[in-house]
């Protein structure tokens, strides 16, 4: 009952959407289709919205980890947009995790969506907030290209590319800019240690000049 009770008194805050035992609810206004849907229907997104989005994800997940939290599936069809489609909520905390019931502070539970895991959570080696941030990049993927790596393989098949270190190429359309390539390299290091925290991430120059007022 005080983990529901913590959940609810934090997932109700800002920037992160409300919270219940069973599912998330968007505020009023916050009813405009996932993330996932706009990337669908425009067939990918310009850099510029890409980055907005990125930084209202990203100041969801300083907010998210500051309390303790792991999201752990974090994708586009888990992002929900305004009614205006200018600013994000992150939502489904079905398999969030409190990191400090673990006396490591590492998880080791394999959970989540596939094609968005980090490699750390596919092998069980342990892991921590810095999953998120594997998924974060997965999804900034799926804004510009309407895709996630290795999603052309079956499951199995993905599982075992991502949990043994089998390099792949992302493509990004031509016009991408090479801060913007660099921001991903870092989110993809396979290795999260060497993987940026959310804290850091949001002073990187590509959207450090992004506003941080809500649109």
């Amino acid at each position: 009952m005080e983990t529901d009770t913590r959940c609810k008194e934090i997932f109700t805050s800002e920037p992160i959407i409300a919270y219940s035992k069973d599912k998330s609810i968007g505020d009023k206004g916050q009813d405009r289709g996932s993330l996932k849907a706009l990337i669908d229907e425009s067939k990918g997104l310009l850099e510029s919205h890409t980055q907005n989005y990125t930084k209202q994800i990203l100041d969801g997940l300083c907010f998210l980890h500051e309390k303790g939290y792991i999201h752990r599936d974090l994708k586009a069809a888990n992002i929900l947009l305004d009614i205006d489609k200018k600013n994000i909520k992150l939502a489904d905390f079905g398999v969030s995790r409190f990191r400090n019931t673990i006396s490591s502070g590492q998880v080791k539970t394999f959970t989540g969506t596939i094609y968005w895991m980090s490699p750390e959570m596919i092998t069980k080696e342990g892991y921590g907030t810095k999953t998120d941030i594997w998924s974060l990049a997965c999804v900034i993927l799926e804004m510009f290209t309407t895709r996630t790596p290795w999603s052309e393989l079956e499951s199995q098949a993905a599982i075992f590319k991502i949990g043994n270190g089998a390099e792949f190429d992302y493509r990004l359309p031509e016009k991408v800019s090479e801060t913007c390539r660099r921001f991903l390299d870092q989110c993809f290091q396979r290795d999260p240690v060497k993987r940026p925290s959310a804290k850091v991430l949001v002073n990187y120059a590509w959207i450090e000049h992004v506003s941080n007022t809500r649109l």
